[in-house]
C-alpha cells in the first residue's frame, strides 16, 4: 500500500512501479472513464486499464446489455415493477429504488431493512413501508438477474451481479487507485482477487477521504496484518509553507506522524493575479461571483453544478411566490421568509445566512443578477480571474493561488472534541459524527494550492492559539487516564472480592465436618 499524502506523485509512482514488473500481466483498476483513459496513455503496454463497471459489462449477454438502463429513476422503476407483477405509487417505487440503490454498493448478499436509511432520510419512509418495500427490492433484484427477464438494469445493479459472481479477474497484479474514495462493492471486488494469488497495490491517501457521505468507505484501513505500507511523502506540488499547514492539521488533529516534505516553492500573494477560492458550500462562491457580476469567474465542473438557482428559490420565498420554488429544501421546509432567517440564525448555517445576506442586499435584482452569472460564466480556467470550486469539486486539481473562504468551520469543533474526550477518544468520536471528514476537506482545499495558500479566519485563529489548544488536550488527556485507572481500580477490588468470595464458599465446602 502506498500511502501517498498530497502532491506527492501518486500516478507516477505507479507507472514506475508497473515498468519494474514487465513479467506481472497488470490491472489498473481506475475510478472513472476519464481516469481510466488517461492512464492508458501514461502505463506500459503490459498494464489495462479499466472502470469496475466495464468489466462487469463485459461479462453481460447482448440480451442483457439491451436491458441496461443509463437514467435510472422512480419512474423507471414503477414500469419496472408492473412488469413483474407489483402495482405501485411512484413514492413506494422511489423508496425501493433508493434501498436497492444502497445495497448495490454494499457487501450484502440481498437486499434488507438496513439499505433503507437514505428512503428513510429522504421520504420519511416508515418501519411498515420500509418492510413492504424490501421485499419488493428483493423481487425486483431477483427479475434483473434473470438473464431472460424483461426489467431494465441499472449499472450498479450488474457490477453488484458480477462481484456477487466472484470473478477471477485473471491479473497477476492488480493497483488499485484512489483506495481511500472506494465504495464498499469495489473494495470487495478488489480483495477477493487475493484468493486467485493476484498481488495487490494500493494507492490513496486517507486523510483525502471525503466522500462518506456518497456510502464510500477507506479500502486502505483495515488491510492484512502483513501488508506492506510504504508512505509517499515529498510533495513537489508545493513548498515548505504549504506543507506546514497540511502537517499541522494531520499532525495536531488526526495523530499523523508522518510528516510532508514539501519540495516545491512558495511564493508571496500576488494581489491582482487570478487566484482559486474554494469553499465547503456553494452560497459562498455564489456570494462572491455576484459581487463581481459574475465577470471572469470560471466554475469548475460548470455553473449548473453549484445550484445557483437555490438564490432565485431564496428570493421567491421572500417575494411570497412559494408555488415557484424549485429547491426542495427551501420548499419543504420553510412557510415562511422569517422561518428561513432564524433557521440560519438559530443552527448556524452558513450557507443560509449567506443567501438570506444577498437577497436582503439585492432584493430584486436577484433574477437579473442570477442571469449575468450563467453569462458571464468563464468557460475556461486559462482566462478566468477568479476559479471558484467546493473542496469536493477541487479534489484532484491545483492552481497557483488559493484562498479559502471563511466557510470552513472545523477546526473549532475538532478541539472540543480533543478537550472532552482527549486525543485518543477523539479519534472515534470526530469518526463518528463526521469531523474527520470535514478535517480531510480542509487539508485538501490547503494542498490545492502550488504557490501560495491565504488561509481563512478560523484556521488563521486556529494556528495562532495552538499552545493553548495544546494545553487543553494534556489536561483532557490526563482527566481520561486518572478516569480509566479509577475505573481499573474499582475493577480489581470487584474481582478481587468475587476471588475471596469463592474462595470462603470452597473452603466452607471443602472443610470435613466435625463430631
Amino acid at each position: 500500500m502506498a500511502e501517498a499524502y498530497a502532491g506527492t506523485g501518486k500516478t507516477t509512482t505507479a507507472v514506475g512501479f508497473t515498468e519494474a514488473r514487465p513479467d506481472l500481466r497488470t490491472l489498473y483498476l481506475a475510478f472513472n472513464r476519464a481516469n481510466a483513459k488517461a492512464a492508458q496513455g501514461r502505463f506500459p503496454s503490459h498494464v489495462t486499464s479499466m472502470t469496475t463497471h466495464a468489466l462487469a459489462y463485459s461479462v453481460l449477454t447482448q440480451d442483457q446489455r439491451s436491458r441496461v438502463e443509463n437514467i435510472w429513476k422512480p419512474a423507471t422503476m414503477r414500469k419496472d415493477m408492473a412488469v413483474i407483477g407489483l402495482d405501485v405509487r411512484y413514492r413506494e417505487a422511489a423508496i425501493t429504488q433508493r434501498i436497492l440503490a444502497s445495497f448495490f454498493a454494499s457487501r450484502d448478499a440481498e437486499p434488507t431493512a438496513a439499505h433503507a436509511d437514505e428512503a428513510r432520510k429522504v421520504l420519511n419512509a416508515q418501519d411498515f413501508t420500509v418492510e413492504q418495500c424490501v421485499r419488493y427490492a428483493n423481487r425486483v433484484w431477483g427479475a434483473m438477474k434473470d438473464k431472460s427477464g424483461r426489467i431494465t438494469i441499472p449499472h450498479d445493479a450488474y457490477l453488484k451481479m458480477f462481484v456477487q459472481s466472484k470473478p477471477n479477474l485473471g491479473y497477476q497484479m492488480l493497483v488499485f487507485d484512489e483506495a481511500q474514495d472506494a465504495n464498499p462493492i469495489t473494495a470487495q471486488l478488489v480483495e477477493l482477487q487475493r484468493e486467485f494469488g493476484t498481488k495487490l497495490l494500493y494507492l490513496g491517501d486517507r486523510h483525502q477521504s471525503i466522500y462518506a457521505f456518497r456510502g464510500a468507505t477507506n479500502a486502505m484501513e483495515g488491510l492484512p496484518a502483513n501488508a506492506t505500507v510504504l508512505p509517499l511523502t515529498q510533495s513537489w506540488r508545493f513548498g515548505p509553507k504549504t506543507a506546514g499547514i497540511a502537517n499541522q492539521i494531520l499532525s495536531e488533529l488526526k495523530g499523523e506522524t508522518n510528516q510532508i516534505e514539501g519540495l516545491g516553492s512558495d511564493a508571496p500573494w500576488r494581489e491582482g493575479a487570478p487566484y482559486a477560492l474554494l469553499s465547503r458550500s456553494n452560497a459562498e462562491l455564489i456570494k462572491q461571483a455576484v459581487a463581481r457580476r459574475g465577470r471572469g469567474v470560471h466554475w469548475v465542473g460548470g455553473i449548473e453544478g453549484y445550484k445557483v438557482h437555490i438564490l432565485e428559490d431564496a428570493w421567491r420565498l421572500r417575494s411570497n411566490q412559494r408555488t415557484d420554488i424549485r429547491e426542495p429544501f427551501i420548499r419543504d421546509n420553510f412557510t415562511s421568509w422569517q422561518e428561513f432567517e432564524d433557521y440560519g440564525e438559530e443552527t448556524k448555517d452558513p450557507e443560509v445566512k449567506i443567501l438570506v445576506e444577498l437577497v436582503d442586499q439585492y432584493r430584486h435584482e436577484i433574477p437579473q443578477l442570477v442571469a449575468e452569472l450563467r453569462a458571464n460564466e468563464e468557460k475556461s480556467d486559462k482566462f478566468a480571474d477568479l476559479v471558484v470550486a467546493t473542496g469536493h469539486k477541487a479534489k484532484g486539481l491545483e492552481w497557483d493561488q488559493v484562498k479559502l473562504a471563511d466557510d470552513f468551520t472545523v477546526l473549532e469543533k475538532a478541539e472540543q472534541s480533543m478537550a472532552d474526550f482527549g486525543r485518543i477518544g477523539a479519534q472515534e468520536a470526530m469518526r463518528d459524527d463526521g469531523t474527520d471528514q470535514e478535517l480531510n476537506l480542509l487539508y485538501v482545499a490547503v494542498t490545492r494550492a502550488m504557490k501560495s495558500c491565504q488561509l481563512n479566519t478560523e484556521t488563521l485563529a486556529w494556528i495562532a492559539d495552538l499552545p493553548a489548544h495544546r494545553q487543553r488536550r494534556d489536561e483532557a488527556d490526563m482527566r481520561v487516564a486518572a478516569a480509566a485507572r479509577q475505573r481499573l481500580g474499582a475493577e480489581a477490588v470487584r474481582v478481587r472480592r468475587e476471588i475471596l468470595e469463592v474462595t470462603d464458599n470452597a473452603f466452607i465446602h471443602l472443610t470435613p465436618p466435625r463430631f
